[in-house]
């Protein structure tokens, strides 16, 4: 099943979560920690417990990790961020779903007054 030799700890996902917490003295204070796994609620009794809050605020996760890469300083905070340029193709595809979206009630009823159209004209061959 897996090698003896190597704990099955160590292929253990671990979850980095950001939170605002309520401290003691009734301050907000922004805090980062990390969880063994991606459970809220388990974070946020963690998060309780290591740092004494009264009450969390907010609680969010913030990168997901295998255990090998936790030593790792992945914090780019300072890096601005680049934007992606959207390929036209990908525009123009979105466009026609929404356009699709939003007129397909008009696209039915012209079908169904075209049938029935066709049928009372049917009618009145007859």
């Amino acid at each position: 099943m897996y090698n003896k030799h190597i704990s099955p700890l160590f292929f253990m996902a671990q979850q980095k979560w950001r939170a605002v917490i309520l401290t003691q003295s009734n301050r907000l204070e922004p805090v980062e920690f990390v969880s063994p796994n991606n459970n809220i609620q388990d974070a946020s009794a963690q998060c309780m417990m290591m740092f004494g809050a009264k009450e969390i605020k907010t609680i969010y996760p913030l990168a997901y990790y295998g255990s090998s890469q936790l030593g790792e300083d992945d914090d780019d905070d300072d890096e601005p961020r680049q934007l992606i340029e959207p390929s036209w193709t990908a525009v123009a595809v979105l466009a026609a779903i929404v356009l699709f979206i939003s007129f397909w009630p008009y696209f039915l009823l012209a079908g169904a007054a075209y049938g029935i159209y066709k049928l009372v004209k049917r009618m009145g061959d007859s």
